[in-house]
């Protein structure tokens, strides 16, 4: 019984050596990964910023470079008390990012205000080439995906 319980647990090390050495596509060098991502703007709910919608406060997209690592701030104006979740998934040299309104339903999330919602999504690996993004704006007042922003930037 000891030998079998032994020879269970060196079996065991075995696989997870393996895995945590695997090289797959999170350990690819030359593949971009999200860093992290921080909502701000209404998001925040200690400090809302509610507003009017003003031209100060337009739907709004960002790309810049800070020190080797991309960043998108995206802006949105939406209705306040939104529940936002984001989601972003790499592809080869393409970014697409999903901005979804968890509301489940639209008669009991939304205050009667409008808000300025901030998502600041950070990568790193980035290489000197160019790059796709796609933002999609997940709405279930109006029940499907909205295009939000999409455009090419260039590193370098």
């Amino acid at each position: 019984m000891k030998i079998a319980v032994i020879l269970l647990s060196i079996i065991f090390i075995i696989i997870s050596c393996k895995n945590s050495t695997d090289s797959g596509p999170d350990t690819d060098p030359n593949q971009i990964r999200l860093l992290k991502t921080e909502l701000g703007g209404c998001n925040d709910e200690i400090t809302p910023v509610k507003i009017a919608i003003e031209e100060d406060f337009r739907d709004t997209v960002i790309t810049s470079f800070e020190n080797g690592t991309l960043i998108i701030d995206a802006g949105l104006n939406y209705v306040c008390c939104a529940p936002f979740t984001t989601d972003c998934k790499v592809s080869n040299d393409s970014i697409f990012i999903n901005i979804s309104d968890m509301c489940p339903d639209i008669y009991k999330c939304y205050c009667k205000c409008n808000c300025y919602y901030t998502f600041r999504f950070s990568f790193h690996y980035i290489l000197k080439k160019e790059y796709f993004y796609r933002i999609i704006l997940n709405d279930p007042r109006v029940g499907n995906e909205i295009l939000f922003k999409e455009g090419v930037f260039k590193n370098g």
